[in-house]
């Protein structure tokens, strides 16, 4: 996946496939809108090669820069059928969310088909919401789902419940997950308990999972253990076939004060990921992740490399005219420089986007190349990218 930053604003990304020609072929593509606070616009989903996007999100915000509207349109669905949803927000006196509704858009009117309603306490956190939902036959709103959670006397989140309401009301326990924390607050271990089995009075799917940091505080080890799936318990044997665990290797050379991910950032719907956080990026403090490796009963399924961009924490404005690219058009080197500042890469595409050649120390040799046009991508160190165009005769 590679990311398109402007002024630190992620505007673009795209998912790339790597074949054995060493070639770099866009297999789906995104595209970000944000406003003068950052905050995210639109979201155009599989837009490459300026094709109309399959999946667009449009975001919508009050006086306050509160989200008051989410809107999404899907032209490719299982079904067939486009998808056109959204939900509205709704704001007490104090600020807090305290109602959300969801609706169908048919003939440019709006459906409403569910809403939840959300409880906190004399603090402001979040407690507890309940869903009211129309489903099957029905001509009226009744619950169907609820979720309550419980904090730690330090203020951390220490549990979360859901249930659901059967069809005379009565309330049925359907999850639960109990968070532990070491004395500097990092969250250690977790136990996941699943799909709540009436009959026998406990869980048929539990699992637990552990967490080990380094000295850094940056997390090293993800280890997810199952004891019980399906309704029975598992055997040691079954254990050891089925533990998967996660290893993290950091570049220790770049100190950030906080990273967060990404989609964190790019999806401000509220409660968004609150309680289902990526375990991993909630706990990153200091260095940049450089690699990260999985593994299903001690076998290395896959892998995953994190490559940045050399941006520093501050980016500065790029003056276009002093960036010079020499000579240009050329047959064989060209040499791009920038005031007081080095280039640390460049990368080369042809004019269908198609990745050519990377090269480093602001010098490209052109000479294995035929004549025409290309793009170069130019990463200046510590202020940032931009794009020039160079003649090869």
């Amino acid at each position: 996946t590679d990311f398109i930053w402007e002024q630190e604003k992620l505007t673009e990304f795209y998912f790339k496939k790597f074949f054995q020609t060493k070639e770099w072929i866009p297999s789906g593509c995104s595209e970000f809108g944000l406003n003068r606070n950052d905050q995210i616009t639109y979201h155009h989903s599989m837009t490459c090669e300026g094709a109309a996007p399959t999946l667009s999100d449009e975001y919508f915000y009050d006086q306050e820069n509160r989200l008051e509207r989410h809107e999404w349109f899907q032209t490719l669905s299982v079904s067939g059928v486009p998808i056109h949803r959204g939900i509205i927000y709704d704001y007490d006196e104090n600020g807090l969310l305290f109602r959300s509704e969801s609706y169908d858009i048919v003939l440019n009117n709006r459906e409403v088909d569910g809403y939840l309603e959300y409880n906190y306490d004399s603090d402001g956190k979040l407690v507890s919401w309940v869903r009211y939902s129309i489903e099957g036959q029905d001509t009226f709103f009744r619950k169907t789902d609820s979720l309550s959670i419980s904090f730690t006397s330090q203020g951390r989140l220490d549990s979360v419940s859901t249930y659901y309401f059967g069809s005379t009301g009565m309330v049925v326990p359907s999850s639960v997950r109990d968070l532990d924390y070491d004395i500097d607050g990092l969250l250690i271990k977790e136990v996941h308990k699943d799909n709540y089995n009436s009959v026998q009075g406990e869980y048929d799917d539990i699992e637990l999972i552990e967490l080990n940091y380094d000295t850094e505080d940056n997390l090293k080890e993800l280890y997810i253990t199952p004891s019980r799936k399906n309704g029975s318990n598992l055997s040691n044997d079954q254990i050891y076939d089925q533990l998967e665990f996660s290893l993290y290797t950091y570049d220790t050379s770049v100190n950030l004060e906080d990273i967060f991910y990404l989609r964190d950032f790019l999806e401000p719907r509220p409660f968004r990921d609150s309680l289902n956080s990526r375990r991993l990026f909630r706990n990153l403090r200091k260095d940049m992740l450089k690699k990260r490796e999985f593994y299903l009963g001690n076998v290395l399924t896959f892998s995953v490399d994190y490559h940045y961009s050399p941006l520093s924490s501050f980016t500065k404005e790029i003056e276009l005219e002093k960036v010079s690219v020499f000579p240009n058009p050329t047959t064989d080197v060209v040499t791009i420089t920038y005031p007081s500042h080095s280039i640390s890469q460049i990368f080369l595409y042809d004019i269908s986007g198609q990745l050519i050649k990377s090269c480093e120390n602001g010098i490209c040799s052109l000479a294995d190349l035929m004549p025409g046009i290309y793009i170069a991508e130019v990463w200046i160190s510590g202020v940032g990218r931009v794009v020039k165009r160079i003649v090869r005769q």
